[in-house]
């Protein structure tokens, strides 16, 4: 699919939107002149002050009507108060038990080693979201897998995964799906300009998106940042077995409630194929491999070893 197709659909999309939100408030409006009607003057007046305030001053004749009537004409909340739905594993470990409406998300890997999970939880972040009816798309992330995403949760008719537009219309591109799903998982292919992070920032503050920045730099300062540490498979024998699991060290840290940095362990894919919780990584007990020593927990991840370039080495040998 090209840039200028998704921004026409993103625009047509965008455009839909702002008439449906015009017929809500006409609605609403027209709700709120019908409790008027049957209530009286002195209940529009505390009606007004809610959209002013954010606050319901309840008089003792607002208090008599129905509690039904009192729900549909609470304050309005902020799109930061507003939260998207985590599974249980990861609703434990974030501050706000969600994703704040508007806010940055970071997922990144220590050091930006591939494969120890960063593209699996950025999906684990969508699912709980897609599966209870929000949308969300994922922009330029060559490494997702949609067999791997149904599994960790992810409602597929309601995730659009969309090419890596050209780094001319990147901003443009991600700028117009901001206006159009509740998240959107990103992997920039450069790094961006000031002007153009505060840009897509302040897009998603307005339209209430979650932008989710996967395993490449974040877009501007992030409100949440999860940074995988370390990361080991289960399943692996001596030249036999299956992967059924992995267990990764997560670091979580952000800004307000979020600004004391913690370390937690989640099994990502547990054996069910959702997130799980973990004690700690435990170290892997070979034992049907004829094998009982368990490894060490040090022997995570492999690091790459620079190599020496020719003609640079220098003989230490003596003469």
């Amino acid at each position: 699919m090209g840039g200028e197709a998704i921004v026409a659909i993103a625009t047509m999309l965008d455009c839909l939107g702002k008439v449906f939100r015009q017929i809500s408030a006409w609605c609403a409006n027209v709700f709120i002149l019908r409790v008027v009607s049957v209530a009286g003057k002195d209940h529009l007046t505390m009606v007004e002050q809610v959209f002013d305030t954010r606050q319901l001053m309840v008089s003792p004749k607002l208090a008599a009507l129905p509690a039904d009537v009192l729900a549909k004409i609470a304050p309005i909340s902020l799109a930061g108060d507003q939260l998207l739905p985590l599974s249980p594993a990861l609703a434990a470990i974030v501050p706000w038990a969600g994703l704040r409406r508007g806010t940055s998300v970071s997922v990144q890997s220590k050091r930006g080693i591939p494969g120890l999970g960063a593209t699996s939880l950025s999906l684990a972040l969508v699912a709980e979201a897609t599966s209870q009816g929000s949308w969300a798309a994922i922009v330029g992330v060559p490494s997702c897998g949609l067999g791997a995403a149904v599994e960790l949760g992810v409602a597929p008719e309601r995730l659009a995964v969309i090419d890596q537009p050209e780094p001319a219309v990147w901003p443009a591109v991600v700028g117009a799906l901001l206006g159009s799903f509740d998240l959107v998982v990103v992997a920039p292919p450069m790094r961006l300009r000031p002007a153009d992070q505060r840009r897509l920032l302040s897009r998603a503050r307005e339209r209430g998106t979650v932008v989710v920045s996967s395993g490449a730099d974040p877009i501007g300062t992030t409100d949440l940042g999860f940074t995988i540490t370390r990361a080991r498979w289960r399943g692996l024998g001596e030249g036999h077995g299956h992967l059924r699991s992995r267990d990764i060290e997560l670091r979580v840290e952000g800004r307000r409630e979020a600004s004391r940095p913690r370390t937690v362990y989640l099994r990502l894919p547990g054996a069910s194929g959702e997130v799980e919780l973990i004690d700690d990584l435990e170290p892997i007990d070979l034992r049907d491999a004829g094998q009982t020593t368990p490894v060490s927990q040090n022997d995570v991840v492999s690091l790459p070893v620079r190599r020496r370039r020719a003609g640079k080495s220098k003989n230490r040998g003596t003469a």
